[in-house]
């Protein structure tokens, strides 16, 4: 009775970890646009003993959703200015960040997670531009997962 419960248990974990991510282009530098204020939102590398930090992550701006961060990735979005709440979601846990947005500008918003027991908290910070700009070299567009 439990040799099948425990190759039941194993076959379902080993399924869990199937998903793939979809990537589009790489990471360039990206132009200001004159009236909104360019975000580059980008996902921090997981730690190495961090399964839910190789989840996508959802986030949000001002309470809408704006897709997920696949794990070493980045979205580029165009907001209008202004003070705007950034939200990641991970299980039932909100950290929310401000960040005041201006036009013309290109700012960084990094995505990150924390872990305390099992209890993961994420979070989306804003960066200095010059930190932003070298964390996200390298980085992949998030474009899905399945």
């Amino acid at each position: 009775m439990i040799k099948p419960l425990c190759i039941a248990a194993l076959v379902g974990l080993s399924l869990t970890g199937c998903a793939t991510f979809e990537y589009g282009t790489p990471y360039a530098p990206v132009q200001a646009v004159p009236d909104k204020a360019t975000v580059v939102v980008y996902r921090a590398k997981a730690g190495f003993l961090a399964p839910l930090g190789k989840a996508p992550m959802p986030f949000e701006v001002d309470g809408v959703a704006q897709g997920a961060l696949n794990p070493d990735s980045f979205r580029t979005l165009h907001l209008a200015p202004g003070d705007r709440l950034f939200n990641a979601r991970s299980g039932v846990i909100d950290l929310r960040r401000r960040a005041d947005l201006v036009a013309g500008t290109v700012q960084f918003v990094r995505g990150s997670c924390y872990y305390v027991l099992t209890e993961a908290f994420c979070k989306l910070e804003p960066v200095e531009a010059s930190v932003g700009q070298a964390e996200v070299a390298g980085l992949r567009e998030s474009v899905g997962s399945r």
